[in-house]
């Protein structure tokens, strides 16, 4: 028995997650980076509570902050006409969304 060499739907969504996945390994580099930029450029406060308090915040706000690169990739693979894999990104991006806030929930108490 030969497989089609074609990927069905559910291996293109799954690349869509994996696509995902590394734009949220990039985007929590760039953000500890970034707290670590802004800590150098605060001189008054102590450096180590800057970049924590940028990577707290960061954190609590992942769900918003993939808005800024999940929402583009989207459309971006839409227009390519990869509706497949914009909905792995899409179903990524929920399951991200939606485990961020109950995670939230759950230490914010």
């Amino acid at each position: 028995m030969t497989r089609n060499s074609d990927p069905n739907e559910t291996d293109l969504a799954l690349q869509g997650c994996g696509i995902l996945i590394l734009a949220h390994i990039i985007a929590i580099v760039s953000l500890f980076i970034l707290g670590f930029i802004v800590a150098s450029l605060i001189p008054t406060s102590p450096a180590g509570m800057t970049v924590l308090f940028i990577w707290i915040y960061a954190a609590m706000g992942f769900g918003f902050w993939q808005l800024f690169y999940a929402v583009p990739l989207i459309l971006y693979l839409e227009r390519r006409g990869k509706t497949a894999q914009a909905k792995g990104v899409t179903i990524g991006a929920t399951i991200t969304f939606l485990l961020g806030g109950a995670c939230y929930v759950v230490f914010a108490q």
